[in-house]
């Protein structure tokens, strides 16, 4: 990633906002972020938060991530757990 992911960004997947950024996982052993999490939907039971790796950011804008993904195959996507 080049320029900086901004918690609180919306996400965007082939033109349509598919969630905003929560949080970035910063992997350990290279100390670089390595998954955003995005929360999807605004109102329990509807919302999710799932792990994107930051290899599908294809463009970051104030405010902005899109991702080289669809919509629905963000559907298959793993929810981020707290652990």
């Amino acid at each position: 990633m080049e320029k900086q992911v901004e918690l609180g960004a919306r996400v965007w997947a082939e033109n349509e906002t598919v969630g905003i950024v929560e949080k970035i996982v910063v992997d350990p052993e290279h100390h670089e972020p390595g998954y955003l999490v995005v929360k999807q939907g605004r109102i329990p039971p509807r919302q999710r938060h799932i792990v994107v790796p930051v290899s599908l950011v294809s463009e970051v804008l104030p405010g902005a991530v899109t991702l080289a993904t669809t919509p629905a195959a963000l559907a298959s996507f793993p929810e981020y757990e707290i652990t």
